[in-house]
């Protein structure tokens, strides 16, 4: 097995005549005479005596778990962009996604970008490795990226696009506009929690919702405020009480708090300010109140949309189960700018139904229908998509090693075990979130479950 981390480096005027000549003849291949990898990191070659093969998960067609096979000998991907890192992967995370798109969901959109924006080596359906994001250690850069921004060493988390080769691997290469430097205060695996949910909620939020640039534009007037009222108004105590008025935090209302999505959003929104109500199941009432959660509510021994009814309207309602819009848009404060935002979008899957352009028409109408509903009342219908964002990386990254956002992780899998994962979080009853361990690759009886490692101790 090779470890490109601890490969060495050589100026090419250092390296034997036919080493440099195999380099000007060959970028970036494996020669079969010199069996070197070979990897590009601004004027220097990274390359190791050994051949360069990693193990990874691949599918060879799309199906159920029975199609996910581990090989040891895949070759290790090349940085072949400027703007590309590739990163030795220490954990990844397991997300409903990977699931999904391993039954074939989002097949057709996902190759339409692989047209669009891959190279040659890598517009291949298959082999796929799917897994979104992961935390590790970066082995090379790209030519365009400075030392000051990544450089070999470097520990990283982030998620890539996904129509590109995913972190189910001992190596993965990502875009480094969307990863930033992992928080200091996690290692790997607790690390490996956040970025894909981390993406998706500030995409939801943030982008697409606009609500963290209203919160940050709100904190802004209300400090520029203050300053001028301290300075011109010190004795008058009508503008104090103009301004309690203008600092009323957001409301925030999440359903499904007790998942990978809940979980975090509900740290974010509490980090960005706001008042946050959620549901969840009864077992997970403690955890969700634990987290911040200003009110918990139980889906499952109450009618949880009467009870909501009974509570202030919300400027915010973010949807991480379902489209629960009929029920949800009578909770959200009228004529006020306030949004639904659903993570339960039509997009991928109309797209797979039928052709990518009609299906682009299709879902532009759903959108359409459902705003001109919501705009009679002042309010917004809005779709919640994961976007890789480095730039959200980093913010989050400032929040975590705060204290402001923790990991919630329900089990940790070893990397033999990827199957038994996607099984769990398929049945959409999770308390956090399940984390693949790369880096335990060994099979043996400590993986087991305590008691048949105590029913075989006795056999």
């Amino acid at each position: 097995m090779v470890t490109p981390l601890d490969v060495a480096s050589y100026n090419e005027g250092s390296m034997p005549k036919m080493i440099v000549l195999k380099n000007a003849l060959f970028r970036n291949v494996q020669c079969s005479f010199y069996p070197l990898q070979v990897f590009r990191h601004t004027n220097r070659k990274y390359y190791s005596t050994q051949e360069a093969y990693m193990s990874a998960w691949q599918i060879h067609q799309y199906g159920g778990p029975e199609q996910l096979k581990l090989y040891n000998t895949v070759e290790i991907p090349t940085v072949q962009r400027p703007w590309d890192v590739l990163v030795k992967v220490h954990a990844a995370s397991i997300n409903p996604i990977d699931g999904m798109m391993l039954g074939g969901y989002g097949a057709a959109t996902m190759n339409a970008f692989r047209r669009l924006t891959c190279s040659f080596s890598e517009k291949n359906e298959f082999p796929l490795i799917l897994g979104r994001d992961f935390s590790g250690v970066v082995v090379a850069t790209g030519k365009a990226i400075p030392q000051s921004k990544f450089k070999p060493g470097d520990e990283v988390w982030g998620a890539g696009d996904p129509w590109r080769q995913g972190a189910f691997a001992e190596y993965t290469v990502v875009n480094a506009l969307q990863i930033s430097h992992k928080p200091k205060q996690l290692g790997h695996t607790d690390a490996a929690t956040m970025p894909y949910v981390g993406a998706t909620c500030w995409s939801a939020l943030c982008t697409l919702g606009t609500f963290a640039a209203s919160q940050h534009d709100w904190k802004e007037h209300v400090e520029a405020k203050t300053s001028r009222s301290q300075s011109l108004f010190q004795s008058t105590s009508s503008f104090s009480v103009q301004l309690q008025q203008t600092t009323q935090p957001s409301l925030a209302l999440v359903i499904g708090g007790s998942g990978g999505i809940g979980t975090f959003s509900i740290q974010l929104l509490k980090a960005w300010g706001a008042e946050v109500t959620s549901t969840c199941a009864g077992d997970a009432v403690m955890k969700v109140l634990e987290l911040g959660a200003d009110i918990a509510l139980d889906y499952t021994k109450e009618d949880v949309f009467l009870e909501l009814k009974r509570l202030p309207q919300f400027d915010l309602i973010l949807d991480a189960v379902d489209d629960n819009s009929e029920q949800c848009m009578p909770l959200l404060k009228k004529y006020a700018n306030a949004r639904y935002i659903t993570l339960k979008t039509p997009f991928l899957r109309n797209n797979d139904d039928s052709l990518f352009p009609l299906g682009l028409i299709k879902t532009g109408i759903t959108l359409g229908t459902h705003n001109i509903k919501a705009l009679q009342q002042g309010q917004t219908y809005r779709w919640g998509l994961f976007m890789p964002n480095g730039y959200a990386m980093k913010q989050i990254a400032e929040l975590v090693d705060a204290g402001k956002i923790l990991p919630v992780i329900e089990k940790v899998y070893p990397f033999s075990k990827l199957s038994s994962g996607l099984e769990k979080v398929a049945t959409k009853h999770n308390r956090g979130k399940s984390v693949l361990d790369v880096s335990d690759q060994h099979v043996d009886v400590q993986h087991e479950e305590p008691e048949q490692q105590h029913a075989q101790a006795n056999t």
